[in-house]
């Protein structure tokens, strides 16, 4: 089937009012029919390196005295977490493309890497003050310094764009920043961010937005669920969401209304404990967790 086949078969079938259609192409060996021989090679890649540097550890060697490799991500620097590099990564989008279903055009996804720049966090202290230091924690103990932070980013700047830690652990391993223009690219985000977390074998994720609230009606506390989101109410309000979830099942989060004065002056009310939301954010990234779940016994 084309592309334009598989788009008018869905919306014949389902008759969708809107969203994303992903088209993936998959390569498979009938000897290990449950990977991508993508991912396998990746695997096998991240627990070779794994190997490597606890042997190196033990023999007291820091960095191999190897010469520089053509391939930006293969260095000598080993890591020990059992981890892809960030190449494997996105080699992966060149096997897919994505879709708007009722539009039929293709939605262009990018990963961007942002090195840290010393000059511009140093204009960062000076606007925003010094950053407290992290807490020594997991992301559900996190959550309340994340909205420290992103309450003084809102009262400064009077907007806050979305952010998501991933941790492995107690330990922080990655972080940035998603971009999207509507609430198709939004979910296509979130697919993109669960691969993400399955690659870097993070155990817990953190996001930090600005967004809209509203009180769930009474049908939707019975349902445990969203029937209008608060986008389309007319009695929403703005509010700053800070949202955890860890692979072990646990979820937290924190919500501080946003108010706005005469002249536009932003100022956060103190949190409260918001996590009803935890499940539909981060959909994507806990059914990734559930698919991929050790088995017991």
């Amino acid at each position: 089937m084309s592309v334009q086949e598989i788009l008018d078969d869905v919306v014949r079938r389902y008759r969708p009012p809107g969203g994303t259609v992903t088209v993936r192409r998959r390569w498979v060996d009938a000897a290990l029919p449950e990977w991508e021989l993508l991912d396998a090679t990746g695997e096998a890649y991240a627990q070779l390196a794994a190997l490597l540097a606890e042997g190196h550890r033990a023999a007291g060697v820091q960095v191999c005295d190897l010469s520089a490799r053509e391939e930006e991500c293969v260095t000598v620097h080993l890591s020990s977490s059992g981890t892809r590099p960030h190449c494997m990564l996105v080699a992966k989008d060149d096997l897919e493309a994505h879709f708007d279903v009722l539009r039929g055009v293709q939605i262009e996804s990018y990963n961007l890497t942002i090195e840290r720049d010393e000059d511009g966090t140093r204009l960062a202290i000076e606007r925003y003050g010094q950053q407290p230091e992290p807490h020594p924690g997991d992301p559900i103990a996190s959550v309340p310094w994340h909205m420290a932070n992103a309450r003084r980013l809102m009262e400064k700047d009077g907007f806050h764009t979305m952010f998501v830690f991933l941790y492995r652990g107690e330990t922080m391993v990655q972080f940035g920043h998603l971009d999207f223009d509507s609430q198709g690219t939004k979910i296509l985000s979130f697919e993109k961010l669960a691969n993400q977390v399955n690659a870097l074998k993070a155990d817990g994720v953190v996001v930090t937005s600005e967004s809209w609230f509203a009180k769930p009606t009474r049908t939707e506390q019975e349902l445990g669920t969203v029937l209008i989101p608060p986008r389309d109410r007319l009695d929403r309000l703005e509010a700053l969401t800070v949202y955890a979830a860890t692979r072990d099942g646990r979820r937290a989060g924190q919500m501080s209304l946003v108010t706005r004065g005469p002249a536009r002056q932003t100022t956060c009310s103190d949190p409260q404990d918001a996590e009803y939301a935890v499940e539909h954010t981060l959909a994507p990234v806990l059914r990734m967790w559930e698919e991929t779940a050790q088995p017991t016994g």
